[in-house]
């Protein structure tokens, strides 16, 4: 019971034996006759689960090392070509670079 609940017995008109009796009957707790609830279990067949594994494919390409040797091969050049367009001021534009890579490939 709540402070506010005994404030407005007492201004009902409420004793304090009464509040009390009000009070003591709400914390007691309420006994009940429960019956254990009998429930029939059959045991459940469980079968095996049957799961086949299949080794899993990848397709895997090797790594050709010379593949790979000749890709940083041509990005060296283009690197080259780009830094040596820079430095040399050969066109102060935008399209410098790519006027000297067509250099180069000519």
């Amino acid at each position: 019971m709540k402070i506010e609940d005994v404030l407005a017995l007492t201004k009902a008109g409420f004793t304090k034996e009464e509040i009390l009796k009000l009070a003591t009957a709400e914390t007691k707790p309420v006994e009940t006759e429960t019956k254990p609830v009998e429930t029939e279990t059959k045991p459940v067949e469980t079968k095996p689960v049957e799961t086949e594994t299949k080794p899993v494919e990848t397709e895997t390409k090797p790594v050709v090392l010379d593949d790979i040797k000749n890709e940083l091969s041509e990005l060296k050049t283009v690197i080259q070509g780009l830094n040596i367009a820079n430095t040399s001021g050969v066109n102060n534009n935008k399209d410098g670079a790519e006027n000297a890579l067509f250099g180069l490939l000519k």
